[in-house]
This record gives structure tokens, sequence and C-alpha cells, in this order.
């Protein structure tokens, strides 16, 4: 048994019963699997749901029903991958039956192929190819040098795969000094803030098809200052660098999202409500994502403008 995680998300959308039951009409079960394999750790989970039943919806049962006791493997270049199957527990104390496989490291310019069969006998299939990232260009910023300068920071990339999507994420990595421990963390960086209610917000960049991600100087000010609001006195702060996370989808998560508008998460899920699949046999993705990273040297002077402390790289 896994311990309750209680930040665990689970976004299932299932087909509006009141507004389609119909009693003269036989009940079809409809499964979906969610297999988001992942290119920054060799752990990778599935999970996998099936539609309820429309008296079961009527009466008010309306919990999400996992699939337990299914086999699932993954193949590639010869190489079987066995999963195995475990349950956590959610914070509304439910539980959520989930399929795991260590050490399934997701490599580049890669077929996948995903066999599932489930309980009732019934097989459902799928192939995903994982994306061949080229570069970083050498034109991004290295340094963040003037605060004050007209100009931000610019990265950009190349690929020769068309048409998929990109998810970049700016972070500042610090660490803060509590009770004498040194605790590492990082702050997101958005692309601008907005002011709402008269309150200030950040806009973070979404995934979608530009090679590129930028911000400037007075966003990436402003983030600084916050981080000093969260965690008081700046002297305790260490600002070490700035580094951008890319996520790069491939064909199958591309045209996922597009469908759903999900941000990717190994435990998210559509079983109505998306139009792309590419399970053979039943609903839902099999899809890989890549992740890179870009690190970038802060000034030192600009740090220590904000009362931080500066680690030299």
């Amino acid at each position: 048994m896994k311990k309750i995680l209680s930040s665990l998300i689970i976004i299932l959308f299932f087909i509006s019963c009141e507004e389609s039951f119909n009693p003269n009409t036989e009940y079809v079960e409809s499964y979906a699997v969610n297999a988001l394999l992942r290119g920054d750790q060799n752990k990778q989970t599935i999970t996998i749901v099936k539609s309820i039943n429309p008296n079961e919806y009527q009466s008010g049962n309306r919990s999400t029903q996992f699939v337990d006791n299914a086999v699932i493997k993954i193949t590639s270049e010869g190489r079987i991958y066995d999963f195995k199957d475990s349950v956590l527990i959610d914070g509304n104390n439910q539980n959520i039956y989930y399929y795991f496989v260590d050490g399934l490291n997701i490599a580049e310019d890669k077929t996948y192929n995903l066999e599932v069969n489930l309980p009732n006998g019934k097989t459902l299939t799928s192939t995903t190819y994982s994306p061949r990232f080229f570069t970083f260009e050498n034109g991004a910023s290295t340094t963040v040098a003037d605060p004050t300068a007209n100009f931000g920071i610019s990265v950009h990339w190349r690929i020769s795969a068309q048409n998929i999507f990109f998810h970049p994420q700016f972070y500042i990595n610090y660490s803060i000094l509590e009770n004498g421990i040194e605790k590492f963390a990082r702050i997101e960086v958005p692309n601008s803030y907005i002011t709402k209610d008269g309150k200030m917000e950040g806009k973070y960049p979404e995934p979608s098809t530009l090679k590129t991600f930028s911000v400037d100087y007075s966003t990436f000010s402003i983030t600084l200052q916050q981080l000093m609001d969260l965690v008081g006195d700046p002297k305790n702060i260490k600002i070490y660098n700035a580094e951008l996370v890319l996520k790069v989808y491939d064909e199958n998560l591309t045209k996922y999202y597009s469908s759903t508008n999900l941000i990717a998460n190994a435990f998210s899920s559509r079983i109505y409500g998306s139009d792309y699949s590419n399970i053979n046999g039943g609903l839902g993705v099999f899809a890989t994502y890549m992740v890179h990273k870009y690190g970038m040297l802060i000034s030192e002077d600009y740090i220590k403008s904000f009362g931080y402390s500066f680690v030299e790289n």
C-alpha cells in the first residue's frame, strides 16, 4: 500500500447520463488508458478507467472506476517491460489503482509498443514514437546582466519534427537557511504579470508549437521580489542560477492535448470529452514527452541588489 497522496489530482470526465441515458439502449463498457511515458524518470506509470453503468450513475454512484488486475507490457527494440499493479489512496480516501515499472528509460527517436490485457479478456494496444530533440541555439541568453536593460532573456531551440508541442517552464534555483539547515527549492518565473482584483498574477506558458521562450527583466525582477515576500529575510537566501525546463511532447501527446487542453500528468485522463485517442480497442492516450534543461548564470551584482547571497557556479 502506498501512503496517502493528497496532492494527486485525478481529472476524469464522464458522459452526462442525465442527458443521454436511454433505458432501452444496452450498456457497453468503455475503457480509457492513460499511459504517459516520461523522459525525465525511469519509473513509468499507467492508469486504466472504465465508464460508469448508467443505472449506477442515476443512483448516485459516480466515483471513478479504476481497473485493477490487468496485465500490461511495453516493448521497445526487443526488450519487454512488464508492469506491476499497485494502489494508493487519494485525499478523499478513495483507492487509485495504477500500474508501474522501474528501469524504463525513455530515449529519443524510439518506438514503444503498448499491450493491455483486461480482466474480461479484452486487449488494448497502441504505439508511440519519442521525438528527437536537436539542440538549444547558441544565440540564447546565458547571463542576466542588467535588470534595467530594455530587453530580456530569450532561449531558442531546434528540432526536426514539425507540429509538435513544447512546454517551457522557467525557474530560479535557490536555497534558504532554516534552523541552520540549507534547503533547496525553486520558484517559477511567468511570461508576464497581470493585475486581477487588485492582485498581481503570473501568466505562465502553455504547450504550443513555438520554438522559443522569452521573459523581460521586469517580470524576472518581480519574481525575485516575490521570493523575498515568501521566505522573509533575504540574507538567508542563496541564488544559484536560472534554468529553463523544456518538455517536448510527441505527436500523440500533442494531438491529445490539443483536444483536451490537459497539461501532461501521469494520473490525468478522460474517458469522454476528447476528440483524440490512439488506443486500439479503447480510449485514452499512449504517448511520450522528453525533458531538456538549459541553465543560465545570473549577474552577481543584480542578485546582490535584492539582498540575496550569490553562489558562484
